[in-house]
């Protein structure tokens, strides 16, 4: 029996036991390890300075980007405002513009008539080296510093090179202030020389780009009729057509050069005053309205109308006298109302005087069957 309970152990004191204890601390200690190294580490970042701040590398990255993209467009934008607007506008600056001539083509009748039908001529030159296109734009015109008209100008294509070309506009002039219209009309008929003033904004296309706002601004010499002092004109013929006691009726037909750059086409009949030396006559109405004023030579047909009153008898007898002694000068104006029917021209034709010498004695007289020599020297 004693031998019996000396051989029982409590299964706590078992082999079996510390081992499975044993290997239990051990699967638990393993485990332990095993999640610590799963379990994620939260390591500080890495950062780099950023002008006054630290960024990660990712937004570091991003900010340098935007960065680089922010400078180009600043300098593209600097290219296109400075650099650009530099090149059209040299480009424009280059351009000569020169003025041939001027028509009045074509003018309605009335007083608050503002459109005139144009005609210009204008000659370039210009010597480029980038070819550049322009849009049609609306140019001001200018005299002595005031607007007074505006005409639609066509779209230019500009070649590179030395280039020279005459280009005629037909369009139609906005007259947009009469006063300074006026003064300008004016101008042309009594002056040698003028200029006036071209004002344009363009807006041109060169090297795939486009640009708006280049200035275009040109002052052009014109040259005025001089009031036709020089060449004179000439009377070739005189047509007695009407010969009485109370009136004379005779046609003139005159050489007139008009020196001028600008000519006065379709303006209808002019009704002229008409002056033997400084003596008031009558008056005279262009027998050729459609003709008017054209630029160069040309034959002018003047219908005269004088009236013999008692006041008037001594200027006729004097010039009856001047045509028959070979020393005869008249004088045609437009101080009266009924210079033109064009109330634009009103003002200006009244600073016409136009100057008719007549030195053939009669040789260039001719005589209608209602008019004759003798009824003619009987007003001597």
């Amino acid at each position: 029996m004693q031998h019996i309970e000396s051989e029982l152990q409590s299964p706590a004191d078992t082999d079996y036991h510390r081992d499975v204890q044993e290997k239990s601390l051990k699967v638990d200690q393993h485990t332990a390890i095993d999640k610590e190294c799963l379990e994620p580490q939260h390591h500080p970042q890495k950062t780099k300075r950023f002008l006054c701040w630290r960024l990660t590398k990712r937004k570091w990255i991003a900010a340098s980007i935007g960065c680089v993209v922010v400078a180009l467009g600043v300098i593209l934008l600097i290219l296109w405002f400075v650099v650009a607007d530099a090149i059209f506008q040299s480009n424009a600056d280059k351009v000569k513009l020169t003025l041939n001539h001027m028509d009045i083509v074509n003018v309605e009748k009335g007083e608050t008539v503002r459109t005139l039908g144009a005609s210009l001529s204008l000659h370039f030159q210009h010597d480029l080296s980038i070819g550049a296109k322009s849009d049609p734009t609306k140019v001001q015109l200018l005299f002595g510093g005031e607007t007074f008209a505006s005409v639609d100008f066509p779209a230019l294509d500009l070649k590179t090179g030395k280039q020279e070309y005459d280009l005629l506009i037909t369009n139609d002039i906005e007259v947009s202030d009469a006063g300074v219209f006026a003064k300008l009309a004016q101008a042309m008929i009594t002056q040698q020389m003028l200029t006036i003033e071209a004002h344009a904004v363009l807006t041109a296309r060169a090297l795939g780009l486009s640009k708006g706002g280049i200035k275009f601004d040109r002052t052009l010499d014109l040259a005025g009729m001089n009031n036709y002092t020089d060449p004179k004109s000439v009377i070739e013929l005189m047509t007695m057509k009407v010969c009485s006691l109370s009136s004379l009726n005779i046609a003139i037909n005159a050489s007139v050069s008009n020196v001028a750059q600008v000519g006065l086409e379709g303006i209808g009949a002019l009704n002229l005053s008409l002056y033997y030396e400084q003596d008031y006559l009558g008056y005279g109405v262009s027998a050729l309205p459609e003709l008017g004023v054209p630029r160069g030579p040309s034959d002018q047909l003047f219908n005269i109308f004088i009236d013999i009153s008692a006041s008037r008898l001594p200027v006729v007898k004097k010039m009856v006298g001047g045509i028959a002694f070979g020393s005869a000068h008249f004088f045609m104006t437009g101080d009266n109302p009924y210079a033109t029917e064009v109330e634009l021209l009103q003002e200006p034709l009244k600073s016409l005087n136009m100057s008719f010498a007549y030195a053939d004695r009669l040789n260039k007289i001719a005589f209608d069957p209602s008019c004759d020599l003798l009824t003619l020297v009987g007003l001597i």
